[in-house]
Order: structure tokens, then sequence, then C-alpha cells
């Protein structure tokens, strides 16, 4: 994962007590560092570039919130054990679901963290009991990860868990 420049700019001085953001179409993101009371604030100017790897698509339907995502279109199956930055990647916590009506969520993790030998594991929890899931999954292959993912969101969408 890269880092962002940070490039300083103009120092104001200003009672302002919340942070500002403002984003451009050059994907660039400038935002207000501010401290309370009349203090300095350093404007800055924070410099992404175009990520490395793409987020994986999911077909979600409204009613789920999420939580994080961080689940990329990689394939572990197609990674060499020596490519340490790509697993890097695979951490516990890949992407996360909440379904706003019915308390369940959808969490989903590589286990264990950065290992080329781990795998992919599912688990749908309602009512944030994590002893007693109502589905675990485990996976190596991101095809069959993203297909069970969209079934399990459309069939809590669907009521099948209630």
């Amino acid at each position: 994962m890269r880092i962002p420049s940070i490039v300083f700019g103009n120092i104001l001085k200003t009672k302002i007590r919340q942070i500002h953001y403002r984003t451009c179409l050059s994907s660039e993101l400038y935002y207000l560092e501010v401290k309370e009371g009349y203090e300095k604030v350093n404007i800055m100017k924070v410099i992404s570039k175009v990520p490395l790897f793409k987020l994986q698509p999911l077909r979600i339907q409204s009613c789920w919130e999420v939580s994080y995502n961080t689940l990329l279109e990689l394939n572990p199956k197609e990674i060499e054990f020596e490519e340490t930055q790509k697993w890097f990647n695979f951490t516990e916590d890949l992407l996360q679901l909440k379904h706003k009506n019915y308390n369940i969520l959808l969490d989903v993790g590589w286990y264990p963290e950065a290992d080329p030998n781990g795998v992919y594991g599912l688990e749908l929890i309602k009512d944030y009991n994590w002893d007693a899931p109502l589905v675990t999954f485990d996976t190596n292959d991101l095809t069959e990860l993203v297909e069970e993912i969209e079934m399990l969101v459309w069939k809590v969408g669907e009521g099948y868990f209630n």
C-alpha cells in the first residue's frame, strides 16, 4: 500500500474547530489540519496515486452497510509465493457488511494473515454472536468467495435467516 506524499502550503491564523475536506477531479485531496483556538493552521495537499490493485466488485443490495472493504481483485491462486508485497494485502479484516434491518454481519478475512498457505474465511453472524455463526465458509479461491458473498447477501435480504 502506498503512503501519500504530503505537501505543506500556507500557514494561516484562524479560529476553526473542524476539519474541512475537499476532493478534486485530479484525485488530489486537500484538507486543513486544525487546532482549537487561535492557532496556526497548516493547509496541506495530499497527493495520492492510483492504487496498484482494484477493489473486488460485488453485487450488494441497498439494505447493506459497508463497515470496511479492502477485498481486492487479487486471486491468491495466481500469486507466486515470493511476491510478498501482494501477500501483505491478505489480512484478517478484508470485508465487513452489516444488514440494516436484521442485525446480521457478513465478515471476511484471510487466515492466517499474509500467509500464502492461508484461506479466505467468511462468517455470517447474527446479533453479534461470534460464538455461533449462522454460516462459515473457507476457500482459497476468490471466485468461489465472491459467489458465496453474493449468495449470502441475497439470502439475508430475502429473510432466509430470520
